[in-house]
């Protein structure tokens, strides 16, 4: 039954006693993940070959021959590896062999098994979405041994120079490789042209000349020769022409330069660039020469190391280790990787560009001298620096220096040291001593000076004290005097207005009179003035009434006149068109030609005497109705 109570032992049975161990050994793992990176070989890589970047590769994998032993620790099972170990040696590519000539010496067949790890991007779920599947294969056929989906391509590619549309770019190798079989070339040849130089060809008579001795190539070496030397053996004089390439090889030199970017001028040691030159100039030849390093960096940085640290930082937070301490920014601090963010972006800081150590030494010198100012002046409390920030300064200096260990020159102060520091009285400064003193000085001279003026205002007070009373006395005798002078011209005024009354009242007498007179004189004038109108409004009747009628006997004779010109006009007009039917007749007959030459000149003397005497009777019948009207208009009044 569940629960109860074991049965008890029998009365003639004991429990045997614990037994006893010498020693005791206890195994026990502990998960300590270690995250590696491996370089991977141009033959072992496979990618995707019509991928333009690497994102983007339906394919990425890494293939490669594996001991059996190791796929064993890895966690397969020894008789799936042995169904798949190798038996035939492949070369995919000469690569190996060109940079291990030994590795092919030997064979591994019958030990290592070809095994693959794969990232496809492949839609095995059938959701029209392909996801990155990690698959593993084993052998020349590739059987696939494991499965499972990945979140990302744990691979990471560098390339010195990426090339457009292409996954792989070119290295150092790519921009030198012609120049190194040119520079080769040459040098074969300008050796080839010393060993002619230094070892002519030999010219000689086999007749007189003894072989044997001229084939030994001893130095020193006898030739048996007979009768003239100079006519058996003859020496070619073959010019040395290596002086003539050597401007070639500069050329190449200076394009390898260009190409590669490392050249004395970017180590700063120039001879020819540095000589005779500023620190500016230096500065200028360096940075320039260092442009192509500083891009092949660049490039390195933002794309195969910024890949190679975002995977490292996802493996991080992917697998999650014990806390670890951490050293970050320059102290060691504990973290528990567990709780790190895997979407975090990661920054590159190729830090580049800033020119030669001495460069950056003189700015840090700078930068302490500033903050040396700053602390003097405001004391290590400012807001802009303290001892921490002098701190990094003098780390950034001795690490220019090459000096890695900071803490055997410079102390790191605690947070209560940096404390008990700020807190700390400060000992009296000289020069605010001599202020202080300087500031009771003039204390003191102020005090006398206030003494001083208080004395003299006090003397000013009293004698503007008996200014004062001294002019209110003259003031007073003054006004007395004043007075008096007042009194007697008041007497005087009396007298003169008395005198003066009784000549206006005189006066006005006078002027009523004349008044009177004048009142009178105007009446007599108005009552003139009014008779004199009269007589001048019935003038201006009487003219109207006349100017009526000689308006009317004018209108009347200009009726007359009228009427007689327009009978004279009109008689006028009859005789004009008779003496025009006379002439249109005549014409006529000038047309038909009954009339001679003579009628002709006798009809235009006659039309022209028409004419001068119709011309006379309108102008002495326009003279005539001028005058009468000239006569008729009345004449203008005086």
């Amino acid at each position: 039954m569940a629960g109860a109570a074991p049965p008890p032992l029998p009365a003639n049975l004991t429990q045997p006693p614990p037994p006893v161990l010498d020693h005791v050994v206890i195994e026990f793992e502990v998960s300590k993940p270690i995250i590696k990176v491996a370089g991977v070989p141009p033959e072992e890589m496979r990618l995707d070959r019509y991928a333009r970047t690497f994102r983007d590769s339906r394919l990425v994998g890494h293939e490669r021959i594996v001991p059996v032993d190791q796929l064993i620790a890895m966690g397969y099972d020894r008789d799936l590896c042995l169904q798949h170990i190798q038996t035939s040696e492949s070369a995919f590519t000469v690569e190996p062999q060109l940079r291990n000539a030994a590795r092919f010496m030997g064979t591994r067949m019958g030990d290592g098994v070809k095994y693959g790890e794969w990232y496809i991007k492949a839609d095995k779920d059938g959701d029209r979405v392909p996801e990155i599947r990690h698959i593993c294969t084993m052998g020349d056929d590739h059987t696939i041994v494991a499965d499972e989906e990945a979140n990302r391509v744990k691979f990471a590619l560098f390339s010195c120079d990426p090339i457009s549309h292409t996954i792989v770019g070119d290295s150092l190798a790519d921009f030198t490789e012609d120049i190194q079989r040119i520079k080769t070339n040459m040098t074969r040849a300008i050796l080839d042209s010393a060993a002619e130089s230094i070892n002519p060809k030999t010219v000689l008579n086999e007749l007189t000349t003894t072989v044997d001795d001229a084939l030994n190539d001893d130095l020193g070496a006898v030739i048996r020769t007979r009768g003239d030397p100079r006519a058996a053996v003859m020496f070619s004089n073959v010019p040395f022409l290596g002086q003539q390439a050597l401007p070639v090889l500069q050329m190449l030199d200076a394009t390898l330069q260009r190409r590669t970017g490392l050249s004395d001028a970017a180590k700063g040691l120039d001879p020819k660039a540095l000589q005779s030159s500023t620190m500016l100039g230096v500065e200028a030849v360096i940075n320039g020469a260092q442009e192509r390093i500083e891009l092949v960096a660049r490039v390195l940085c933002e794309t195969g190391f910024k890949d190679l640290f975002v995977g490292l930082y996802n493996e991080i937070c992917e697998n999650p280790n014990q806390q670890r301490t951490i050293k970050i920014r320059g102290k060691f601090v504990p973290y528990d990787t567990g709780t790190f963010d895997a979407s975090m972006a990661v920054e590159v800081n190729a830090n580049l560009g800033k020119g030669s150590d001495l460069t950056r030494m003189l700015a840090l010198n700078q930068i302490k001298q500033d903050q040396q100012l700053i602390v003097t002046t405001y004391g290590l409390s400012n807001p802009v620096c303290g001892i921490p920030e002098m701190l990094n300064t003098i780390t950034d200096m001795l690490a220019l220096a090459n000096v890695k260990n900071v803490g055997r020159y410079f102390k790191t102060p605690t947070p209560q040291q940096m404390m008990a520091i700020q807190n700390a009285p400060k000992p009296p400064d000289p020069m605010a001593m001599a202020a202080q003193a300087q500031m009771e000085k003039v204390r003191s001279d102020t005090s006398k000076a206030i003494g001083q003026q208080n004395l003299d205002r006090e003397k000013m007070q009293t004698e503007n004290q008996f200014k004062h009373e001294q002019l209110k006395a003259k003031t007073a005798y003054e006004f007395q005097k004043l007075e008096i002078e007042g009194a007697k011209a008041g007497v005087d005024h009396a007298s003169k207005l008395g005198a003066l009354a009784s000549q206006l009242i005189k006066t006005q007498s006078d002027s009523d009179a004349q008044d009177q007179q004048s009142q009178v004189d105007m009446a007599n004038a108005q009552n003139d003035s009014d008779a004199q109108a009269q007589q001048h409004q019935q003038a201006q009747s009487d003219a109207q009434l006349k100017a009526m009628q000689l308006a009317s006997q004018h209108m009347q004779k200009m009726h007359q006149i009228n009427s007689q010109h327009v009978q004279s006009m009109t008689q006028m007009a009859a005789q004009h068109h008779q003496a025009m039917t006379g002439h249109a007749v005549k014409g006529a007959q000038v047309v038909a030609g009954a009339l001679s030459g003579d009628a002709d000149r006798d009809h235009e003397s006659h039309e022209n005497e028409l004419d001068r005497s119709h011309d006379a009777l309108t102008t002495a019948a326009t003279l005539s109705q001028q005058e009468k009207i000239a006569k008729m208009k009345p004449a203008p009044r005086p």
